[in-house]
């Protein structure tokens, strides 16, 4: 009876044996599975970082070429900004050169009005002279005439006295 027990006791614990070797075996077929996944996974991780790291390379590369424009973008407004104040004090100078020549324009303009009646004035007196003028030759032309008949009367009674 003991022996039989105990055959039954080595069947049974043969039949564990194998259950667990049949477990074991299963274990180790679903862990060396997981661990190939793992290490797929892992090496897809690995990519990822690598990408991940060149991309940040990269970004940090942009933004660095991004702040030398903002700066240069920068420099150039405050240059931008100290011209346009130059332009806006040239326009006001401008304005006032303007302002100015407007006054002096009038001034000239004003100027011109009475040169234009002098002018007037002076042709007028130039016509009157011309009229005057003619008068006066017309008188001479007349004189002259005059004092011919006058000289050929002189010489004819010297004529006839001296005969």
């Amino acid at each position: 009876k003991d022996i039989s027990k105990a055959e039954e006791g080595v069947s049974d614990f043969a039949q564990q044996l194998l259950e667990l070797k049949k477990d074991s075996h299963s274990l180790q077929k679903s862990l060396s599975t997981e661990i190939q996944e793992r290490r797929n996974l892992n090496s897809v991780f690995r990519k990822d970082i690598s990408n991940t790291r060149s991309g940040v390379a990269q970004l940090q590369t942009q933004s660095a070429v991004l702040d030398k424009a903002v700066s240069f973008i920068n420099q150039e407004n405050v240059g931008q900004k100290t011209g346009l104040s130059k332009l806006g004090t040239s326009v006001a100078g401008l304005t006032t050169d303007i302002s100015t020549n407007k006054g002096g324009i009038a001034q000239l303009q004003s100027k011109s009005a009475v040169f234009d009646k002098d002018i007037a004035l002076i042709h007028k007196e130039n016509v009157e002279q011309k009229y005057e003028q003619s008068k006066l030759k017309t008188s001479l032309a007349g004189l002259t005439k005059d004092i011919s008949k006058l000289r050929n009367r002189v010489l004819t009674r010297r004529n006839c006295q001296s005969t």
